[in-house]
């Protein structure tokens, strides 16, 4: 093997003795026997150790001459005799040897010792040196003169008489060699390594060609402490204080030593040779025989380690001197394009640390600029060649490349830090140094190529780079500059790998980065970075972006990793596991991640929606909490047998059903918001058998904790932040303890309190009170679109409220929202005095977001806090905000702020808020008859704020109770349709104002109209507005105004408030699309397509399920004729969400939606613009109402693709009725039938495979319907009928109406639907099984 190649040789038995020179025969027999050189009796060791002692002290005194001194001269050839030199006693040889050194002192050039005498005295010599690394215990004594010997050894050079024995100086050097290394490796103190490796290069340096053999045994001992760590290519600096490396330092000073002299060229040579000249791999690949195979393996891993040992040799020798390996770099240079894939990974791995290798002299002085040694300014061919490395074809190499570009880039990062240190003055002082260019250019093209490799088809690559980009950015702040352009793509965007590993990876990589450099400076602990770390905060901004966006798109996509992305945003942004947390510094951590958020659209949703379903989890716990904790006992049966269909969660046998219901409730709830939920791996019956367990855990002490950390109340004692991490400690060992680990993530989402707690919101308020009083320092909102900020910027837009406010401000207005527990009586009262001062906006909103989860849930702590308002002075201050932000804005979002001043209104104590709508009411009222006197329309404010008081009292959204009967009766009065009436301007009114003006003064009588619930005055003044506004943009605007008060459920959903909204829409899109698409009309779209989105939330108890589902299937069909390709998709994918959800209702409630939502369909394609123009012509194809038709035929047969021909059965079923029937308005027209025919005609297009098989599903017999709002039978079969009408239904009842159809074996029913019921839709075709079933529900 190769190993054998690169030992030393093997000592022959003289030489590898422990002894050094061991006696031959019987000279080394004790007293009585005689010596075979001189017959003479031996001594004893005493009598010999005496008079050696006595001789070397009378030799010691002597001078330094050559002749004269016989008596010298003949005691130095005694002490040389072999009853002296080979003396069983270690003592005696010492002595010997220390006489004999001082005669070669005396009689230097020329001792009087024949060559045999020297040779004697060199072996003995040699032993002495060997002695100083034997295991054999031995005296101070005897060491310190074994010290003293090897001092005056070195000092005389008396090793090169070396080379005066013929014949014997190799085995003499090589004894000499294993005898110092022996030594180095006893020598722990290290007190012996600068005189052997004195004595070594003495020696070594008197060669004229240094042997082999020599060079062998150094480099085999210099690549020795990696060998032994099992690496030998990329093993760290093994730890000092190990014999191995004891000997390799030796054996590094003496090369560096001999760099310069005879050890250049024969080390050279040797390397060049034994790289090219290895054990070469032997045995075919193919061989079938299992000898041929494991010979084969064998030779492989010989020259596998054979190249490793070489390879870690030249690193080594490298960073003793270049020099050692100069003729090196040229094969290095070749061999990184060799084609052995296995070779170029070990050389790429080599020639990386190399360049990388920073010398000792850099790394420790205080000045790098002046040199210019770096191994890459040398040879800059050999750096390319390693960057190509970088798209090798071989996973390996590419691996191996990434780690040589790691450690270049860490090299780089610690000059520069030298240079900062030395060139302080700034950046211009820096790019004129040398040092700093080379390195920064050398940075930015391994920047680049690891930019590359971050989409690399290689797991293992993308994980190599995720953690270079790591490491190096991790290791200062110079290395965070380095890569801060790429770490939004290398991290960023690797958080949505395919892979797991990779998103896992990227996600921590950049939470700690965070933690690093942006955390301190948001919590200013660190003052002395704080200053230096600000570019850092505002450069990692994209890290809380990044982990919000893929949370939520991992939620949505129930992909996991949501438990993970939590926790790394409370421990690592928000700085939970942050020592010494101080409250006002959780509080800024906290509104810096909301601020981070609020300038992108996916990162704020993805906040919103993890606050959401905290919010959601947290709720569902506490109702659980109360209800166990009432009861002291579990609420569900632990082992109860479940029968087949029946839920995981098994009640317990109590007397209070509605707690049980409730309980269970709570703990579904709990585990449909829980992070299990959202990864589809994951069966929600494990989290419920977990849950199970939770409920049945009988520790009073657990129960308490749980509630501590959940509920909150007037009467328990506020929780502290100091106090949190003591309780989730204790939390955390009772799960351990209860083997409760799994639900863990669970209860992390549902505590509030590791995000906010009371004692936060101080700080967050006086920060946001800071940013109101230094507003050229505090950051500006960033929830204002770019476009709006450059029309702001250039003056074409006056600045709004919600531009110039603060993104502090906004943060808080967001965690009002879904933290409204937390704030307190005394920050209510804060923000109610700031509505009289600047920060009046956001203070408007957050009292908004508080009221309104007052009205819904009634939060004990806000009550109390609200009672100390008094009502009237509330009112007041906000009619004057009003005031106040209505000027500022200019029509903008005067609606919004008048809903959102109304909705504080909840925050007072019932009746309270009735009192303050009648207020608001009355200033209505007054305003109105102002303007009335001056001839004038009513004030656009007063509009709004009516309209927003009437939607409050009639929908009872300040909450149950909150406005009396005489509030009610008031805001039903018929003079605020007079109202609404009169401030409906004429067209020509209309058209002599300004385009924005026109708008809201439309837009404040719409909604007061519609508040009113006069669908057909809304109706009609849509209709009048189509003409006065001729911008597309302003139309688009319009339609957006009015589908909140349809969503909401307010007004009656009519034909023609529908027609006049559809054809409002359609003329806008067709205006923007001749016009071109500017700035305004897409974001006009953009709003009409969130207002689209918002209809598929939740519906509420008194909304019309009917009049949500036509909506929802009819308006954002209209989205297929947008000009832009992006709002076309969107509308075909909300069409998609609606037929899903509308196809999961039917089978839950056997109502057929999907036929009533087709009907709907046709009767509004049939009232569609386009559609009626299309129709007149006398020759058409249908274009646009094809468009439209195929949006919506593609979202129904999409609900389901494995039942895509059921659906299109319904669709065709729907269509064939509808000869049969005719529109309920004009009854004269046949636009019905032809809009079937189009749906007909499209879903035909669609559904190929029904075949032969469509006209036997279409003859099935079933009792069918149509909404009777749209159609009625036609009069002319209505007149033939020859059979009764069958006797009205059970339907009858509850709104419905059946007639019979004209065909066999069919009866139609009619069915309308009642515009107050909230349980049953205006649902089409039900069976007679069905109506049954409906029946016996009902009863």
């Amino acid at each position: 093997f190769c190993v054998l190649q690169a030992m030393p040789p093997r000592r022959s038995s003289a030489a590898s003795a422990p002894g050094g020179v061991r006696p031959r025969g019987g000279s080394g027999a004790a007293g009585g026997r005689r010596s075979s050189v001189s017959g003479k009796p031996l001594q004893s060791a005493e009598e010999a150790l005496a008079h050696l002692k006595s001789v070397f002290e009378e030799l010691e005194s002597l001078p330094q001459t050559s002749d004269g001194n016989e008596e010298a001269a003949q005691k130095v050839q005694e002490a040389c005799h072999d009853q002296y030199v080979k003396h069983t006693d270690a003592d005696v040889r010492l002595w010997t040897a220390k006489v004999l050194l001082q005669g070669l002192r005396i009689f230097v050039p020329e001792p009087p010792l024949n060559q045999r005498q020297r040779k004697m005295a060199l072996e003995l010599f040699v032993d002495q040196v060997a002695q100083l690394g034997s295991s054999a215990p031995r005296s101070d004594e005897f060491r310190s003169q074994a010290i003293s010997f090897l001092e005056c050894f070195v000092t005389l050079r008396a090793a090169v008489l070396i080379f005066e024995c013929r014949n014997e100086e190799k085995r003499l050097i090589a004894a000499l060699l294993s005898s110092c290394l022996a030594a180095a490796r006893a020598d722990k103190e290290g007190s012996l390594e600068g005189l052997l490796a004195k004595l070594l290069a003495d020696v070594l340096d008197e060669f004229d060609t240094m042997p082999q053999d020599v060079i062998k045994t150094l480099l085999w001992e210099l690549t020795a402490p990696r060998r032994q760590r099992g690496t030998l290519s990329n093993a760290p600096q093994p730890a000092a204080g190990t014999p191995a490396q004891r000997v390799s330092e030796l054996v590094r000073r003496v090369l560096s030593s001999l760099a310069h002299r005879n050890a250049v060229l024969p080390i050279n040579e040797y390397l060049v040779s034994t790289l090219f000249c290895g054990p070469q791999a032997a045995g075919k690949a193919s061989s079938t025989d299992r000898h041929e195979k494991e010979e084969a393996a064998e030779t492989a891993l010989a020259t596998k380690l054979h190249l490793e040992t070489n390879l870690n040799a030249i690193y080594e020798l490298y960073t003793i001197d270049a020099a050692l390996v100069s003729r090196v770099f040229p094969n290095l240079h070749e061999d990184l394009t060799s084609k052995d894939p296995l070779r170029r990974k070990l050389i790429t791995q080599l020639v990386g640390r190399m360049l990388a290798y920073l010398p000792p002299s850099i790394r420790q002085s205080s000045s790098s600029s002046g040199s210019n040694g770096f191994l890459f300014q040398r040879y800059p061919l050999l750096l390319d060649r390693l960057i190509e490395r970088v798209v090798d074809a071989d996973e390996g190499v590419r691996e191996a490349s990434l780690e040589a570009a790691k450690q270049m880039l860490l090299a780089a990062v610690t000059t520069l830090n030298q240079e900062d240190r030395v060139r302080p003055l700034g950046r211009d002082s820096l790019a004129a140094s040398p040092t700093t260019e080379a390195w920064l250019t050398v940075s930015q093209r391994l920047t680049e190529r690891l930019g590359e490799r971050v989409l690399d088809p290689s797991e293992v690559i993308r994980l190599k780079v995720i953690a270079v980009a790591f490491e190096v950015a991790m290791s200062a702040h110079r290395g965070l500059r380095l890569l801060a352009p790429l770490l939004p793509q290398i991290l960023g965007r690797r958080i949505m790998d395919k892979k797991s590993d990779v998103r896992t990876a990227s996600a921590e990589a950049m939470a700690k980065l965070y933690e690093q450099y942006a955390l301190p400076t948001v919590l200013g602990s660190d003052e002395e970075e704080h200053q230096s770390g600000d570019a850092e905060l505002a450069g990692l901004s994209w890290v809380a972006r990044a982990l919000l966006e893929a949370f939520l798109l991992f939620a949505q996509g129930k992909l996991g990793h949501t438990a993970f992305l939590e926790e790394l945003i409370e421990k690592h942004i928000l700085g939970c596991a942050h020592s010494g947390l101080t409250p006002s510094g959780h509080g800024r951590a906290l509104q810096a991640l909301c601020e981070s958020c609020l300038s992108d659209d996916q990162a704020r949703q993805g906040l919103e929606l993890l606050l959401f379903r905290k919010r959601a989890s947290h709720e569902a716990l506490s109702r659980f909490l109360r209800l166990r904790i009432d009861r002291g006992a579990p609420v569900l049966a632990i082992n109860r047998p479940r029968e087949a269909g029946q839920s995981s969660l098994q009640l317990a046998p109590i007397v209070d059903e509605e707690d049980d219901s409730m309980a269970v409730t709570s703990l579904q709830e709990l585990a449909k918001w829980s992070p299990s939920s959202e990864d589809r791996e994951l069966t929600p019956e494990l989290l419920l058998v977990h849950l199970r367990s939770l409920d049945a855990c009988r520790d009073r002490s657990f129960w308490i904790l749980l509630a501590r950390l959940v509920l909150s109340s007037p009467t328990s004692e506020e929780l502290k932040p100091d106090q949190l991490p003591g309780f989730l400690g204790e939390l955390a060992r009772m799960l351990r303890a209860q083997k409760l680990q799994e639900l863990a993530p669970t209860l992390r989402r549902s505590f509030l309190c590791t995000w906010l707690l009371p004692a936060h919101i101080a700080g967050m308020l006086q920060r946001w009170q800071e940013d109101l009083q230094n507003p050229e320092q505090g950051p500006q909102s960033e929830g204002v679109s770019p476009q709006k900020r450059r029309r702001i910027s250039r003056g074409d837009e006056p600045a709004t409220a919600s531009a110039t406010a603060p993104r502090s401000g906004r943060s808080l207005e967001i965690l009002a929202k879904y933290f409204p527990g937390s704030f307190s009586t005394a920050h209510v009262l804060a923000l109610k005095e700031a509505l009289a001062r600047e920060g009046c906006f956001t203070a408007l909103k957050v009292l908004s977001q508080l009221g309104k989860h007052t009205a819904r849930l009634r939060c004990q702590a806000v009550a109390l806090a609200v009672q100390q308002i008094d009502t009237e002075e509330f009112v007041e201050q906000l009619l004057n905000t009003l005031l106040k932000l209505a000027s500022l804005d200019n029509f903008s979002s005067i609606s919004a702020l008048c809903r959102s001043a109304v909705s504080s209104l909840a925050l007072l104590s019932s009746p309270e808020p009735g009192a303050a709508v009648d207020q608001m009411l009355d200033w209505v009222e007054e305003q109105g008859e102002k303007a009335q006197e001056l001839r004038r329309g009513p004030p656009l404010l007063a509009l709004e704020v009516a309209s927003a008081c009437l939607e409050a009292v009639l929908s009872d959204r300040l909450g149950r109770g909150a406005c009396p009967e005489a509030t009610v009766y008031h805001a039903r009065e018929r003079k605020w349709v007079e109202l609404a009436a009169a401030a409906h301007p004429p067209e020509a009114t209309l058209q002599s104002l300004p385009p924005k003006e026109a708008l809201a003064q439309l837009s404040a009588a719409l909604s007061l109209t519609l508040a009113c619930g006069d669908s057909e005055g809304a109706a009609s003044l849509l209709a009048s507005a189509r003409a006065a506004l001729g911008l597309p943009a302003a139309l688009l605007e319009l339609a957006t105004s009015t589908l909140k008060p349809l969503r909401r459920g307010g007004p009656e959903l009519t034909n023609s408030l529908l027609t006049a909204l559809a054809t409002l829409v359609s003329r806008g899109f067709s205006a923007a699309e001749t016009s071109g698409n500017s700035e305004e009309s897409v974001a006009a779209a953009d709003r009409l397509l969130k207002g689209f989105l918002k209809l598929q939330k939740p519906v509420q108890t008194m909304e019309r399920i009917g009049d949500r589902l036509r909506l929802s299937v009819t308006l954002p069909c209209l989205l297929a004729l947008a000009p832009l390709k992006r709002h076309r998709e969107s509308g075909e994918k909300l069409l998609h969400a609606t037929m899903q959800k509308a196809l999961r209702d039917a089978a839950v409630s056997e109502e057929p939606y999907l036929d009533y939502a087709v009907a709907c369909f046709i009767h509004f394609l049939s009232r569609l613009e386009p559609f009626k123009e299309e129709c007149s012509q006398a020759l058409t194809k249908y274009p646009l109402s094809s468009k439209v038709a195929e949006v919506f035929c593609e979202g129904l047969l999409k609900a389901d693709s494995m039942k895509s021909v059921e659906l299109a059965v319904v669709a065709l079923r729907v269509c064939d009725r509808v000869r049969y029937f005719q529109d309920k308005d004009t009854l004269d027209s046949e636009a019905i039938h032809k809009a079937s025919s189009v749906l007909r005609h499209i879903v035909e297009k669609h559904s190929p495979g029904l075949g032969q098989h469509g006209s036997a599903l279409l003859q099935l017999p079933q009792r069918a319907s149509m909404p009777a709002a749209l159609f009625s039978l036609r009069e002319d079969l209505v007149h033939q009928q020859a059979v009764p009408l069958p006797a009205p239904t059970s339907r009858a009842s509850s709104g419905f109406r059946a007639a019979a159809a004209p065909i066999a074996d069919q009866v139609t029913s009619v069915a309308r639907p009642m515009g107050s019921s909230a349980r049953s839709p205006p649902v089409a075709g039900q069976q007679s099984s069905a109506s049954a079933r409906g029946k016996a529900r009902r009863a």
